[in-house]
């Protein structure tokens, strides 16, 4: 009665073994799989990245914005505070 059990315990631990084997294997095979696919994930993203640098024209400075820029710049001396008004930070 024993040893029929403990046959039927052996067999089950080595049917056990396998599956757990297989899945060890799927699993390495699932984790290889993520890396790669990981990999060229990044190298499409760097490319995307790459061309659309590529298509974009760089924009030049017209006269207009030359000129704006120029106006924003010069303050008139009217328009600025004389450092003894300022208040100091508390």
């Amino acid at each position: 009665m024993k040893a029929k059990q403990l046959d039927e315990l052996v067999s089950e631990l080595k049917s056990l073994r396998k599956k757990v084997n297989k899945s060890a294997e799927a699993h390495e095979k699932v984790v290889h799989k993520l890396a790669q696919v990981e990999a060229i994930a990044k190298l499409l993203l760097q490319q995307l990245g790459e061309d659309q640098n590529k298509e974009l024209p760089k924009a030049k400075r017209t006269k207009k914005d030359k000129k704006k820029a120029l106006k924003i710049n010069a303050e008139p001396a009217s328009s600025l505070v004389p450092v003894s008004e300022v208040e100091p930070d508390q």
